[in-house]
């Protein structure tokens, strides 16, 4: 049985690279406003709302990497001969899918996040994302793939 864990590790980390680049542009455009304010035009409504803009995109850049290691921090995938079970604990969400309903498998990468997306039988599909070792995941589903010809 193989068994496939969420990569936390790695979110974490980004939450924390992320929060000190946070704090160190928070500094130099504390320092910038008040040694330099002729950078902004003279106006520091300009300055305000310029750094009021930034810090919005890092907090929605963070918040979204929090969010992502809450949902997808605690999964699993556990392979067996005859299907997979995913368990996602932090919801309690769980399903159980044998080989013959895979229909295919896509992956991306999108800001650096994995992605694999799974199209099961009856329109079903299902995103796993932030999995540790993805490509080694990605060629396990691909080979338990149902191989599809077309006439």
């Amino acid at each position: 049985m193989n068994t496939f864990i969420a990569d936390s590790d790695a979110l974490k980390r980004r939450i924390r690279y992320l929060k000190t680049s946070v704090y160190l542009l928070l500094a130099l455009w504390l320092v910038l406003i008040y040694y330099k304010p002729e950078l902004i035009n003279n106006s520091n409504i300009l300055g305000l709302i310029s750094g009021l803009a930034v810090f919005m995109f890092f907090d929605a850049l963070l918040r979204h990497y929090q969010h992502a290691l809450d949902l997808h921090g605690t999964e699993q995938l556990t392979f067996s001969q005859s299907g997979f079970e995913f368990i996602q604990k932090s919801s309690g969400y769980t399903f159980v899918k044998k080989n013959e309903d895979i229909v295919s498998v896509d992956y991306r990468r999108f800001l650096g996040a994995p992605c694999i997306r799974v199209q099961f039988r009856n329109n079903e599909v299902y995103d796993f994302k932030w999995f540790l070792h993805s490509e080694l995941l990605l060629k396990e589903l691909q080979k338990r793939a149902v191989k599809v010809v077309s006439c």
